[in-house]
């Protein structure tokens, strides 16, 4: 994949079908960079924080050499590096990729003692059943365990994402409160944006998170912001040497 140009944007508000989506049509999921371009090992940053932020005050991503997850929770941003830490990062740190809006949520779930992921995904799929649905997705409660996981900064020549990966440090959490942060995006935007769900975790005191892989919850509630269009950012970037 080539990109050319300073930025393009692509509105995209999703039915049955791709269509451009009318001003001022509800909210709006924005995202830097591409999933396919993140895999092929583009981690140079394209946007500070500060610029992220006049797109949204919630999301997640990662940061510039891929030092790390990114959790953005009510305009303020956390970097949880490869030793399970949080930091609060300078806004003029740059970010290779970051899925943000302004979350503004219009519906609310309780979730039943025990919940885990799978159940999480269900419940949200009865309550919002369209996948073409784009979601905007908080989950705040106490997990009685919670799997996260975080990578180390890389160095040019980038590798892909897939063998950054194989060096991952995992975490494992108990009786911990916190919050997911994270977005339901359709399959038809596999190469763009991660489909599915895809979740990072913070702890209510900012202190640990990373990247979700599992998780039992003692209680907690969810929060739904139905987005209906998704903006793409690119910067004309070029596969690093």
């Amino acid at each position: 994949m080539k990109y050319r140009g300073r930025f393009v944007w692509l509105w995209v508000c999703l039915g049955l079908t791709l269509l451009v989506g009318p001003a001022g049509a509800g909210d709006t999921i924005t995202q830097l960079s591409t999933l396919e371009a993140l895999s092929a090992g583009y981690y140079q940053g394209r946007l500070s924080l500060r610029q992220l932020l006049s797109y949204g005050d919630f999301g997640l991503g990662s940061f510039e050499n891929l030092d790390g997850e990114m959790v953005l929770l009510e305009g303020k941003f956390f970097q949880i590096k490869l030793n399970g830490k949080a930091y609060r990062p300078s806004l003029q740190t740059k970010a290779p990729y970051a899925t943000v809006v302004r979350f503004k949520p219009e519906h609310e779930l309780s979730l039943a003692r025990d919940t885990d992921l799978a159940g999480l995904k269900r419940q949200i799929d009865a309550a919002v059943p369209n996948q073409n649905e784009l979601l905007a997705i908080k989950v705040k409660g106490r997990f009685s365990a919670i799997k996260v996981r975080s990578v180390p900064a890389q160095k040019k020549p980038y590798p892909p994402l897939q063998e950054v990966i194989r060096h991952q440090a995992v975490f494992e959490l108990s009786d911990t409160t916190g919050t997911l942060v994270g977005f339901r995006c359709p399959a038809v935007l596999q190469e763009v944006t991660v489909p599915g769900y895809h979740f990072h975790f913070l702890t209510e005191d900012g202190e640990t998170g990373g990247h979700v892989l599992s998780f039992t919850l003692q209680d907690g509630r969810v929060a739904l912001d139905l987005c209906q269009r998704f903006l793409l950012l690119m910067d004309g970037g070029h596969r690093p040497r």
